[in-house]
């Protein structure tokens, strides 16, 4: 056997090694790097399915399809005083909290049902033991909706975007009085 050879296959075989713990991890990494959100991929799996609950697809893209999951974790990172962003952060994990308790499962894994049955229940915000996920639920809706209605998708295909009011016609005969 060359020396060359045996070197290259040596490289490549602790560099296989090396990754390999990363291969193995039951936390997915986070789908999008932010500076100051720490999203796991469980909870950004949760927050495009809620997107999707939200907004869904029907004749028209719903929001998952538009991206407005990113949009929405962008403008918290970005924009958000870090107070808000920690109140963000435990709103999803009460979120989370409140899912498993009532169903045992993840949100993405409840049935249609369960999901509205869920979401109709912080709508009315009856309980005070899940006044946190309701906050968060309400800014994420509204950042959600924010987003699809300032899709490209949104603003060129369900309510086309008008510059000027109305077309311009520069040059058009006077009318004789």
């Amino acid at each position: 056997m060359e020396r060359r050879t045996l070197i290259k296959q040596a490289i490549i075989l602790s560099a296989g090694a090396s990754l390999l713990p990363y291969c193995r991890s039951k936390e997915s990494a986070a789908f999008l790097p932010l500076k100051n959100l720490p999203v796991s991929g469980e909870q950004h799996a949760l927050l495009v399915s809620l997107a999707e609950m939200i907004l869904p697809q029907t004749d028209t893209l719903g929001a998952g399809a538009v991206g407005s999951t990113a949009f929405a974790l962008l403008i918290i990172d970005d924009c958000f005083a870090e107070p808000a962003q920690q109140s963000f952060m435990q709103g999803l994990a009460g979120f989370q909290e409140l899912v498993r308790q009532k169903y045992g499962k993840s949100f993405p894994d409840c049935s249609l049902p369960q999901k509205e049955e869920l979401l109709t229940s912080l709508e009315g915000k009856k309980p005070n033991s899940v006044k946190q996920a309701g906050a968060f639920y309400t800014a994420y809706k509204r950042l959600t909706v924010q987003a699809y209605q300032s899709s490209s998708y949104y603003l060129t295909k369900v309510h086309p975007y008008e510059l000027i009011p109305g077309p311009y016609h520069g040059c058009v005969p006077a009318p004789k009085t």
